[in-house]
């Protein structure tokens, strides 16, 4: 009777001293919200369509009756995808960055034409913004803030090293790979 006790003693002081010694920390690697995943989807089905829309010459139709903002949606991802490579480029000059709300923004003065460049890349983005919430049942107008929140944050995420990006306190700061680093110079 006696051993039974000391075994069971024994079993509850080992368990006592496992337990205490085992700390559990939940960890969220890189998991997307749900208007995350629903701009990512939103996107990704446009993709086709701005597949075969990029090689006609024209007006984007296709034949079939599309709305408004759906046609002009997907000249907006045109557009976009049109000066991809030169705004790449400004970037990598730093000549522009990403700005807080989803905008292209200008970090150093040069010329009328790169304020037009950033002045169309921004207006496609607001096109865009418009039809995903056009797009979904849960998101209204006075959602645009938190739809470019998450436009902004994804872009920043995906920044690549060197480009300029503004802080959520409207710092700029210098990407290096998924991480931004304070500005050096005076284009803060």
């Amino acid at each position: 009777m006696i051993r039974l006790s000391t075994r069971c003693l024994l079993s509850a002081c080992s368990l006592i001293a496992l337990t205490s010694c085992v700390s559990l920390k939940a960890v969220t690697v890189d998991r997307k919200t749900a208007l995350e995943n629903q701009i990512l989807g939103t996107m990704q089905r446009m993709e086709p369509e701005l597949i075969l829309l990029s090689s006609t010459r024209g007006p984007a139709t296709d034949g079939k009756s599309k709305s408004q903002r759906h046609r002009q949606a997907i000249e907006a991802a045109l557009v976009r995808a049109f000066y991809r490579d030169d705004i790449d480029q400004l970037k990598d000059k730093q000549l522009v960055g990403e700005a807080r709300g989803w905008r292209l923004a200008i970090t150093q003065k040069t010329s009328a034409a790169l304020s037009q460049l950033v002045e169309r890349e921004n207006q496609a983005r607001d096109l865009l913004v418009q039809h995903l919430i056009s797009l979904s049942p849960r998101l209204r107008a006075s959602d645009i803030a938190r739809v470019r929140d998450v436009l902004y944050r994804m872009q920043v995420a995906n920044a690549q090293a060197g480009h300029r990006v503004q802080d959520e306190k409207g710092v700029w700061r210098t990407a290096v790979g998924k991480q931004a680093q304070p500005a050096t110079d005076a284009n803060q």
